[in-house]
């Protein structure tokens, strides 16, 4: 997509701030991850940006990333969310120098030049857009909720484990007698 068309699908992410769902923002995101998947993903990252910027909380943003951006996945939700205010905690932390936190986010487990590169742009391109200051901090220890189930899986687990050690108990009598 040449810069005509970002500047546009930049405009239409503003526009959604207002008006939710109204211009193409998905199709205009997903016709550029077609073609360069990091660029893409730093453009969802962008819009997640602007609605941090404008104090919205963090259940608002995942509405908007599930609604207006057609992100159905809610893994890759909260993955899109965590990863937006992990970039944005070291940007602050690096009083917004963009090599230093690229130097940084780049130790993360599966760090990707290309993405960690496009991601630390569109936080600091909109950072400095809304004329944000690297202080402001954004949820701090944000934490999604774990998915039901995380939690099925654990009293699977438990059940399995209480299960094991009454045979071993059980097995136990049997031997000594």
């Amino acid at each position: 997509m040449d810069e005509q068309g970002l500047a546009l699908l930049r405009s239409a992410m503003r526009t959604d701030l207002a008006t939710p769902g109204v211009s193409p923002t998905a199709a205009g995101i997903q016709k550029v991850a077609q073609a360069d998947q990091a660029l893409g993903f730093a453009l969802v990252c962008e819009a997640v940006y602007v609605q941090l910027y404008h104090a919205r909380s963090p259940a608002a943003i995942l509405a908007y990333l599930e609604g207006p951006l057609q992100i159905g996945d809610p893994r890759m939700r909260q993955y899109i969310l965590r990863t937006a205010l992990r970039v944005r905690a070291v940007l602050s932390a690096t009083a917004g120098d963009p090599g230093a936190a690229v130097r940084q986010l780049m130790s993360d487990r599966g760090a990707e030049q290309a993405v960690v590169a496009g991601m630390v742009e569109a936080c600091v391109r909109t950072a400095g857009e809304f004329a944000i200051p690297w202080t402001n901090v954004y949820f701090p220890g944000y934490r999604p909720r774990r998915a039901r189930a995380g939690r099925i899986g654990c009293a699977i687990l438990v059940a399995c484990a209480l299960a094991l050690l009454y045979g071993l108990y059980r097995m136990s009598l049997l031997v000594i007698g």
